[in-house]
């Protein structure tokens, strides 16, 4: 139920925030009525747009044949009015790259909000400790943001600044509302022509893909932005910045991604218990799914640095409509196929990106690929070596998930080590440099 009810939350989101809190960040000279501007702006879409939710609840309710979705869904729906809280002292801080304080906040909100949501879960509130969670852990997020950050609102309102960023905001709005489309559809239609058990089965394989999957996409789309921007209008040092970010990225991704799509069954009876196991197929396929769409983002994120807002509209419309297409098609055959669709408009997507970029950068896809084709070689062959290593009689799960996990650790280590990886060794040096810079504070 959730999951059906974040299709319309997410599109509730993004209408809300308008792409004004990814213009503040790319704006060279944002003044104070800027930031208060956007501020109101938010809060005046969240308290509208939560008022609509709550309104066509029951006809979502009624479309799934599932009464219980309405006060449920109306309860979620404050989620929205929270986010507009957050969005601007967010965005400021991740435009003076403070990005120590937002995993602060993140961290405190998820901790705060896991530890609600098993309580009640064990107390036995069901689908009510799922809402709790992530309704608590905005709340959270935002008041701790609020406490953090020395930003306040002033008296101040300026149509004439909001069309001054509007342009752009739009456009990413309209792109961001097609991304949530594109990745809300599958749960949508499997909602509609399966049942509860398929979707919840479908739901849970994709919450644990995208755990990983989401907290690298993030950890990426907004800072490399922020750097990409800032480097807008020197054509070279963006180059130099995107080849290492991307680099750095294959670096983390692959093997995470590889590793997950391994140890995948011992992982679920381990986190889920066996009756989950069903989720296992669908987990490894998404897995591949999840690969993509870091890689995608920041080649994006290069065209939006640049300013070409259409090129990026265009762009993501094209991969919307493809990725509606693909899996609107395979739905009618499983939802195997369904998620075998989104790998392959995934894929032919970061083609398309990737030629986009490049084209800006002069840094074209086979560069591309071939700076990141060592990464992925090193993963499949600690991918292998992980799925040998389930010959050792471990004796149970727990210790199997460990052992595999401490057999790919080091084997993608060593491969990395041994072919001299050069996002591999930068990390390595700067990991070296942090450790010194410690032992020095120590022994002050």
């Amino acid at each position: 139920m959730i999951a059906l009810l974040s299709v319309f939350i997410g599109i509730a989101d993004v209408i809300m925030t308008s792409g004004f809190g990814t213009a503040l960040i790319r704006k060279k000279f944002v003044s104070r009525v800027d930031e208060c501007s956007i501020f109101y702006f938010n809060v005046i879409a969240g308290v509208i747009l939560t008022m609509v939710l709550f309104c066509a609840l029951p006809y979502v309710a009624e479309f799934y044949q599932l009464p219980q979705l309405t006060l449920i869904g109306r309860v979620a729906s404050f989620d929205v009015l929270v986010t507009s809280l957050c969005i601007v002292p967010g965005s400021l801080l991740v435009r003076k790259l403070d990005f120590l304080t937002l995993c602060k906040v993140s961290i405190a909100s998820i901790v705060v909000s896991g530890v609600l949501g098993v309580v009640l879960g064990w107390r036995g509130f069901g689908v009510w400790s799922i809402v709790a969670q992530q309704l608590s852990g905005n709340m959270v997020y935002v008041a701790l943001l609020w406490i953090l950050t020395e930003w306040r609102p002033v008296a101040g309102f300026s149509f004439q600044s909001l069309r001054s960023m509007f342009g752009f905001g739009s456009s990413f709005a309209c792109i961001s509302l097609l991304d949530v489309l594109a990745r809300k559809l599958s749960s949508a239609i499997i909602g509609r022509r399966f049942t509860t058990t398929d979707v919840g089965l479908y739901s849970r394989a994709t919450q644990l893909e995208e755990l990983p999957v989401m907290t690298i996409y993030l950890a990426v789309s907004r800072p490399s932005l922020a750097l990409f921007a800032s480097s807008q209008d020197d054509k070279a040092d963006l180059a130099y910045r995107f080849r290492s970010a991307l680099t750095h990225l294959a670096l983390i991704v692959f093997p995470v991604m590889a590793g997950l799509a391994v140890v995948a069954n011992p992982l679920v009876v381990v986190l889920l218990t066996a009756k989950w196991l069903e989720c296992v197929p669908l987990l490894r396929l998404l897995c591949a799914v999840g690969v993509f769409l870091p890689l995608q983002r920041l080649n994006l994120n290069v065209i939006v640095a640049k300013g070409h807002s259409t090129l990026f509209l265009q762009l993501e419309f094209a991969r919307t409509v493809l990725a509606v297409i693909f899996i609107s098609v395979a739905g009618y055959f499983g939802i195997k196929s369904m998620i075998l669709s989104q790998i392959a408009a995934m894929a032919v997507t970061w083609f398309i990106n990737s030629v986009s970029a490049g084209r800006t950068l002069s840094y074209s896809f086979g560069k591309q690929l071939a700076d990141v084709s060592p990464y992925a070689f090193a993963s499949g062959v600690m991918a292998g070596g992980m799925i040998w290593a389930e010959r050792i009689p471990f004796g149970n799960d727990i210790n199997l998930l460990i052992g595999q996990t401490l057999v790919g650790a080091g084997l993608y280590v060593g491969l990395c080590w041994i072919f001299r990886l050069p996002a591999f060794l930068q990390l390595k040096g700067a990991a070296k440099g942090e450790l010194e810079r410690l032992r020095l504070w120590a022994a002050a």
